[in-house]
């Protein structure tokens, strides 16, 4: 009965993760490792372990994600099953990924795990973590600005996750073939890809694969006039309309990222506006990881800050940050309802004195451009 038992939590899992519901989805995952432990079913405390950190991943609880794909790792190996093996190299290669936008050093491990991922893969039967692989190698090489070469990855990624009849893995391949021709300047061919992507996640109740598409949309109208998307597309991928579709799901990066493009879209017409949608960015970073709202700052240094005209709007904004970030009242009330998760909170507090000393940082800069 063991067995039908867990069978019924991964896939329970797996369906609350691609309904965004990644909390959720993480206790169930840590149930089937609990559960698998308790009879010695190694095969299933290591299933268990690879979702809670797949899953962790996508909540933005980065470093758990790290320590369960870890645990999987070493548990395919002392088992030696190939087959499993090849799962956490390919997540843990993605999560060096993420790390890497923000510490280079991450980068060089992430392509041996993905490169490591890719050469098992097809000998152990898996053709989804070939497909995984191929995908996650497009995402390495985007963050690297090889984008022709990221571009062969996510084409054969797409190739290989429609050849096995696998809209979830397919969705995802072209939402980061749709990135990338963004990178690469070709706006209107970004936006099919990424129409695609989220009709087809749609269709299957994928939520999280379908708001990452949708922010992109979203992204393409920022930086494009109105060549890319008719005016019906455009309205449908409105930032009104994104952020509605987000509202219940605990998709705290994502939001950061469409205060990002919603900001930069409206520079011009309303600074004021755009102040509080970068404080609204920092903030739902600051509620995803450290790293969102590093990524929400960095932003705003290198693609804000240089199209405003003159420095007492630099100033602006950025005393305006300093106060959001010393006294505004959500992150306030934040820190109040996370009491009882001291390591919520914990990352929290951390990211808060992070983001004052790096605000801190770019006001002397301004103030030294002005004085020179």
């Amino acid at each position: 009965m063991k067995e039908y038992e867990h069978r019924a939590l991964e896939t329970l899992g797996l369906a609350l993760d691609r309904l965004g519901q990644f909390d959720e989805g993480i206790e169930v995952m840590l149930e089937l490792e609990s559960s698998s432990k308790s009879v010695g079913d190694r095969r299933g405390e290591g299933w268990g372990l690879l979702s809670a950190g797949y899953f962790s991943w996508h909540s933005g609880d980065w470093d758990n994600a790290e320590l369960y794909l870890s645990k999987c790792l070493r548990i395919a190996r002392d088992i030696k099953s190939d087959y499993m093996e090849v799962y956490p190299l390919g997540h843990l290669g993605l999560l060096y990924v993420g790390l890497g936008i923000h510490d280079k050093t991450y980068l060089e491990r992430a392509r041996q795990y993905l490169d490591e991922c890719k050469q098992k893969a097809l000998p152990a039967t898996s053709r989804e973590m070939d497909c995984k692989s191929h995908q996650n190698l497009a995402q390495l090489n985007l963050t690297l600005g090889n984008l022709e070469e990221a571009e062969k990855f996510a084409q054969k990624a797409t190739q290989l996750a429609t050849g096995m009849f696998h809209p979830y893995y397919e969705a995802d391949a072209l939402r980061i073939w749709g990135q990338i021709l963004i990178e690469r300047g070709m706006l209107q061919e970004a936006a099919a890809k990424l129409i695609e992507s989220s009709s087809i996640a749609e269709r299957i109740d994928g939520k999280y694969v379908s708001a990452r598409s949708q922010v992109q949309l979203y992204r393409i109208q920022a930086l494009d006039t109105g060549a890319a998307m008719d005016t019906e597309v455009r309205k449908k991928y409105a930032f009104e309309n994104v952020l509605d579709y987000m509202k219940a799901y605990k998709f705290h990066g994502l939001r950061s990222d469409l205060y990002l493009w919603r900001a930069y879209s409206v520079l011009d017409s309303d600074l004021g506006a755009a102040k509080q949608y970068i404080a609204n960015a920092c903030y739902e970073g600051l509620l995803f990881n450290r790293f969102s709202c590093d990524r929400a700052l960095n932003f705003t240094r290198t693609t804000i800050i240089p199209l405003l005209k003159n420095h007492e709007d630099v100033q602006d904004i950025l005393k305006y940050l300093m106060d959001f970030t010393t006294n505004g009242r959500h992150l306030s009330e934040s820190l109040i309802s996370f009491e009882s998760n001291q390591r919520t909170k914990g990352h929290i507090e951390a990211a808060r004195v992070s983001m004052l000393t790096q605000i801190q940082s770019m006001l002397s800069e301004v103030s030294v451009k002005t004085s020179t």
